[in-house]
């Protein structure tokens, strides 16, 4: 929009390799390094979510004075939600929705332990 607005010419990007293999790289989304788009392997994704998530604040955790930034949903949606997470597992597991390769099994298991974590909080898990 701004090489629009300004009459600038856009600069080529690099998209990097011509295919992406969907059994080992997030299609959703590539990082940038320069003018080069690099695929972001499942793996990595899921090691990048687990920092975000290992870094986040407890449940009433926060400073002096601070409001509260707790999300509060029903049981219902938890449950909802931790299905959903169940089925993103099993369709990034091995087997007849992912193929045989095992690329995306620790993308399935972070989604599996959130599922657990949301689960285990609504009367389904008590």
């Amino acid at each position: 929009m701004r090489f629009l607005v300004s009459g600038e010419a856009p600069r080529e990007l690099s998209t990097g390799p011509a295919t992406i293999d969907p059994f080992d790289h997030v299609l959703s989304a590539s990082r940038f390094t320069g003018d080069q788009a690099v695929p972001i392997s499942l793996s990595q994704r899921a090691a990048d979510l687990g920092r975000q998530l290992g870094g986040d604040r407890g449940l009433d955790e926060r400073l002096p004075d601070e409001p509260s930034s707790n999300v509060v949903i029903t049981e219902l949606r938890a449950m909802i939600i931790a299905r959903l997470l169940e089925e993103l597992a099993a369709r990034l597991a091995p087997g007849a929705a992912f193929g045989p390769g095992g690329n995306g099994e620790a993308l399935a298991g972070l989604a599996k332990e959130l599922a657990k974590e949301l689960l285990d909080q609504t009367f389904v898990g008590e």
